[in-house]
């Protein structure tokens, strides 16, 4: 009877890790999304030559001169 209870706590605990790492790889995953997608959309949008959120535009807003990119 003491062996069935161990593993069915083993399993217990290995089923509440899985689940807490399954959660923290959501919330991560999310973080990394959200923070590519801008750019993803930027990068298609110099490629097309217009914002592919609204469609308009002839691609020359997006261009910036070197005066304008400030690096810190």
């Amino acid at each position: 009877m003491s062996v069935s209870l161990a593993l069915f706590v083993m399993f217990g605990l290995f089923l509440i890790g899985y689940l807490l790492g399954q959660r923290q790889g959501l919330k991560h995953g999310y973080k990394l999304g959200q923070a590519a997608i801008p750019l993803m959309l930027r990068e298609r949008s110099l490629e097309l030559g217009y914002c592919v959120l609204c469609r308009q535009g002839d691609g020359q807003q997006f261009l910036r001169s070197a005066g304008d990119i400030v690096l810190k």
